[in-house]
């Protein structure tokens, strides 16, 4: 039987909407339900690695906005992700933190060129997790060990970001054949929390607005890249949230307590990324990503700032197929808690297949080897594209 107790201590922490204290995040739960990098996953995954500069239009949605100067022309793609649930460690090792909603696509893209600029609308999810307890018994004073009956909370949140990018890029820069692109990329971000414990019931959208910057330099034909791109955070302002009352006889010796629903703020990190493509011989090229995301500026977050860095081997076989292995590193740590349980490593694995206009990407990912219980998951992706 799982222990009461440690449930709703799990539960009064890491609801958003049930029990969110003050606008401060002060109070019953003062830590955010987006603070989970595995609900962010790996975002650039596709079939030749991690790197934004070598990669497809249907993850248009989180590339460097400058690197849409290099994608092909009139494409679109679009991809599906699915992933193995990661796991709370001792003493909440039944609670696992599963990916939800599944029919709906990871990413979208589409891209258009026109003379030097380049213009690019996506849709993709930024964020997606949520926290399954399981069936929980219910008790009381006079059934402590359960009354036959059993309830489940829902906690599920994601954010789904609808994007548009343009890029403009200056030719023969400093000598000829290197290029610099310049892009800009406005994200409108759709925040969806959908909490309920027992007759405490929450479905709510709440919208906020941001921007990434990025400079991508190409040397040699676009055989060698290198770019860097800042982007910003967000804040969710909620106040719309209902009240609604707890009936605790079912499940313990209270009357009722009512959630306390104030306004309040989510928010989102700012990150800072740099990235680096290099041709090592005809067929073979090696790309490097590194990223600061920075947790630790957010008020009252549980995280500190997380770097990750990835790099991975691509191979041209033919014109036909590509293929990439690699690695991505993230350090992440929670303060005071969990020690490395936020920590990964990452072996990746992609294939990418090339027929007329049409594309396939299949990639894969796997942290069960050495990582933290909080990063533990497999992920595959599947991608698709065309050109027109």
């Amino acid at each position: 039987m799982k222990n009461l107790v440690w449930v709703f201590f799990v539960i009064f922490s890491f609801s958003s909407n049930l029990f969110p204290g003050d606008i401060n995040r002060e109070g019953t739960a003062g830590n955010s339900a987006l603070a989970f990098p595995s609900g962010y996953g790996i975002r650039n995954l596709n079939g030749l690695g991690n790197s934004g500069l070598i990669n497809s239009t249907s993850n248009l949605g989180f590339l460097n906005p400058a690197s849409i100067s290099f994608l092909q022309n009139l494409s679109i793609g679009l991809t599906y992700q699915v992933n193995t649930p990661t796991y709370y460690p001792e003493p909440f090792e039944e609670i696992s933190l599963p990916r939800v909603y599944n029919f709906i696509p990871q990413s979208f893209g589409a891209v258009y060129h026109y003379q030097d600029f380049s213009f690019g609308l996506s849709l993709s999810q930024e964020f997606n997790s949520g926290l399954n307890f399981g069936e929980i018994p219910k008790t009381t004073l006079q059934y402590p060990e359960g009354t036959g009956t059993t309830f489940t909370p829902i906690l599920e949140h994601t954010i789904n970001k609808y994007s548009l990018s343009v890029a403009y890029r200056f030719n023969d820069i400093l000598s000829d054949n290197n290029n610099l692109s310049i892009g800009l990329r406005y994200n409108f971000n759709q925040l969806h929390s959908y909490e309920k414990i027992l007759t405490v019931f929450v479905n709510e959208f709440n919208y906020a607005s941001g921007f990434v910057l990025g400079l991508v330099y190409s040397l040699n034909e676009n055989q060698n890249k290198i770019g860097i791109h800042l982007k910003s955070g967000c804040s969710f302002h909620i106040s719309n949230v209902e009240n609604n009352n707890l009936d605790i006889d079912t499940i313990g010796n209270a009357y009722a307590i009512q959630a306390q629903m104030p306004e309040w703020i989510e928010k989102t990190p700012y990150e800072l990324c740099f990235e680096g493509l290099f041709q090592l011989d005809d067929d073979l090229q090696v790309s490097a990503f590194l990223s600061n995301i920075f947790w630790g500026e957010i008020d009252r977050t549980i995280l500190t700032n997380q770097f990750d860095i990835s790099s991975s081997l691509i191979y041209n076989f033919n014109k036909v197929f590509s293929g990439s292995a690699g690695i991505l590193i993230s350090n992440c740590s929670v303060e005071e808690y969990y020690d490395n349980e936020f920590n990964a490593f990452y072996l990746m694995a992609g294939l990418k297949i090339n027929i007329e206009s049409f594309s396939i990407d299949f990639s894969l990912a796997d942290s069960h080897l050495i990582s933290g219980e909080l990063r533990k998951q497999f992920i595959t992706k599947l991608g698709l594209g065309i050109q027109l």
